[in-house]
This record gives C-alpha cells, structure tokens and sequence, in this order.
C-alpha cells in the first residue's frame, strides 16, 4: 500500500468514525440536560410546596414557581429524543417502546401544571392543594413505568 491509498483511507475513517463520537458526546449532552431540566421542575415543585404549605414566605413567589412549571412541563417530551436510552440516565426504554403512552403522560402532566398555575392565580387555598396533588400525582404515574 503506498502513502497516498494510505492517507485516502485514514481520512475516509476519520470521517466515518468522527460522526460516531459526537453523537456520542450529543447524547451524554443530552441526557445531563434532561437530568438538569427534571431537577429544575422537582425544585420548583419542592419549593411550591413549602410556600403553600406556609412552610416559606415569599411574596409571588408562589405564582412564580407555578408558571415555571407550567412552562417546564410543556417540553417534556422534546427531552427524549431517539437514541437517549443509553448511557448514564434512569430513563428506561420503555419511553421509546410505549412513546404514544409516554406523550399521553407528558400532555397529562402539561394540564396539571396549567391547572395549578390557574388555581395559583385565583388565590384559592383549597384549589391550590387540589392542583397540587393532581401535578404531583401526574409526575409519580409517568415515574413509576418510565423511570429507573
């Protein structure tokens, strides 16, 4: 083999393998974004739930954590693209098995979120606690079968 069929193979690999890598690095991304974007939705739910347990007070603060969550739980599935299942994450293949399943969940969780931050902004103490045991509850029904 001479140089020149040398360096043409070395440069077909490189370009073979370099798209295997950074798809590699694109998953780890993606996977520690979606651990950091689930953290957020639990530390604001955490919160919320001290404020309106009278736990913490802060004024709009509670209305503040309500529309982060409602926003949060809008793209939740947008956090689960293909080939996401593997590597160092908690998400279990059945999210990809059973997608239809999961996105029901997903949109499940979307209504909570708005019906919390609706119940937040009517001031209702008892709409409040209501709403907030339905988000949560919405959030244990898609761990319990998606999560590790």
């Amino acid at each position: 083999m001479n140089l020149k069929s040398l360096c043409i193979i070395v440069l077909l690999l490189s370009f073979y393998l370099l798209p295997h890598g950074a798809g590699a690095a694109d998953v780890r991304g993606t996977i520690k974004y979606r651990q950091n974007y689930m953290n957020a939705i639990s530390g604001h739910t955490g919160a919320l739930r001290r404020l309106k347990d009278g736990l913490f007070s802060a004024e709009g603060h509670l209305q503040m954590h309500a529309e982060a969550l409602a926003k949060l739980a809008g793209d939740i599935t947008l956090l689960f693209p293909e080939g996401t299942s593997l590597g160092k994450t908690d998400a279990k293949p059945e999210i990809w098995e059973n997608w239809a399943d999961f996105e029901a969940r997903a949109a499940e969780t979307q209504q909570a979120a708005q019906a919390l931050l609706d119940a937040v902004e009517s001031g209702d103490g008892a709409a409040i606690d209501a709403r907030f045991g339905e988000f949560t509850d919405t959030c244990k029904a898609c761990h319990r079968p998606f999560r590790k």
